[in-house]
């Protein structure tokens, strides 16, 4: 339980940490476009803090991007056989870069952009 304790006090520092630096992203202007520098910014966040080290059902926090066409605002679940690379190409494509492969990927997920 020692343990735990510390790593979920941990925890709570990293999340308290990002909420704050999504805050200043919010709070400050892009100098181009006025829309602020966290609807251009995508930020992936995930713990990988476990006692088992699995790379299935990895919680993953994806923030910013509203002007980069990322829909937010909801909860998506792939399945076991999607990897996690597929992600990567969505974020790369809403970033404007032409490319449908990433490492192992399969394509863009569907329901993020």
């Amino acid at each position: 339980k020692g343990q735990a304790t510390v790593l979920g006090k941990f925890d709570q520092f990293l999340a308290q940490n990002l909420a704050h630096f999504l805050k200043r992203l919010a709070e400050t202007p892009d100098g181009e476009t006025g829309d602020s520098l966290l609807d251009r910014t995508l930020v992936l966040y995930g713990s990988s803090n476990s006692k088992t080290h699995v790379n299935k059902d990895y919680p993953l926090l994806l923030a910013g991007g509203r002007k980069l066409g990322i829909k937010h605002n909801h909860y998506l679940k792939f399945g076991e056989d999607v990897p996690m690379s597929n992600l990567f190409v969505t974020l790369l494509q809403a970033m404007g870069i032409a490319t449908d492969r990433f490492a192992d990927s399969t394509g863009p997920l569907d329901g993020l952009t």
